[in-house]
């Protein structure tokens, strides 16, 4: 009871130290647009690559703690040498910060008790649940967990299928600009809404191709919410490739945005 009380609390500090986070930020993206000597997209990049490990640090995992903590102390050193050239207390005070932030979970306990071991989604199942081969069932099927491979063909066809459309869409509208503009909005909304949406309410057309599914990591036969399928989608859109590179060391293999998202990839097995 006494760790899940701590847990609870060292949440409840890491998303307050995250809200200071975003404010710091913008008041530094402030003061670089002042000067005129930054720039903006790569502070709204810096910001997204940050906040990935605060989610992964949430959701419990170790190592995301330490890459947080040495991209806040290094981000610290810059912040200051910032304030420093352009004598500014404000960016001294956000370097501070930032290096309190870096620092402070290594010795508070109740951030500390974020980090203990995940079970496997194999270790979470029913004892009454086979374990054959490599595959588990669930409510509704036998299951696997897909390689690679498998995951970069359903993400292919999707693309295409994205690509195609809009290359017919613009084909239609090729002198329109005021077409051409509500095409592009169209696409940013589909290209923000197709994934997560199909995710957790069904399956992409990839997905569907390739029989694999998105599932929670906590019980396989269930989809991920809303929520968690947009948290999963940004952080691949932000990490990239990067993000597979957990893939082979783990027993479900999982990618960095699957352990963002608390989901598991999982293929039909026929």
């Amino acid at each position: 009871m006494e760790t899940s009380n701590q847990k609870a609390i060292g949440k409840f500090f890491l998303l307050g130290l995250s809200l200071v986070f975003l404010l710091a930020q913008i008041i530094f993206a402030v003061k670089v647009a002042e000067y005129g000597n930054g720039d903006m997209a790569g502070e709204i990049g810096l910001s997204l690559f940050i906040l990935v490990w605060i989610i992964l640090y949430y959701q419990g995992y170790n190592w995301a703690k330490w890459i947080l903590s040495v991209s806040l102390i290094l981000l610290s050193l810059a912040v200051f040498t910032a304030g420093m050239e352009n004598e500014s207390t404000l960016l001294k005070l956000t370097a501070i910060f930032y290096l309190y932030f870096g620092v402070i979970p290594h010795f508070s306990k109740y951030l500390q008790s974020l980090t203990q071991k995940e079970a496997s989604a194999i270790d979470q199942q029913p004892t009454t649940t086979p374990v054959i081969q490599g595959a588990f069932t669930a409510n509704d099927g036998v299951y696997e967990y897909p390689l690679l491979l498998k995951r970069y063909q359903s993400m292919l066809i999707d693309a295409w299928l994205i690509l195609f459309v809009a290359i017919i869409l613009f084909a239609i509208n090729d002198e329109n600009q005021t077409g051409k503009m509500i095409i592009q909005g169209l696409l940013l909304l589909a290209i923000l809404a197709y994934e997560p949406l199909l995710t957790a309410y069904s399956t992409t057309i990839g997905q569907k191709l390739m029989g694999i599914r998105v599932r929670d990591i906590q019980n396989p036969s269930k989809r991920i919410s809303i929520a968690n399928a947009y948290i999963r989608f940004f952080t691949k859109a932000v990490l990239g490739w990067i993000s597979f590179i957990s893939i082979h060391f783990n027993p479900e293999h999982r990618a960095i945005h699957d352990m963002a998202g608390s989901s598991v990839v999982i293929k039909v097995k026929k």
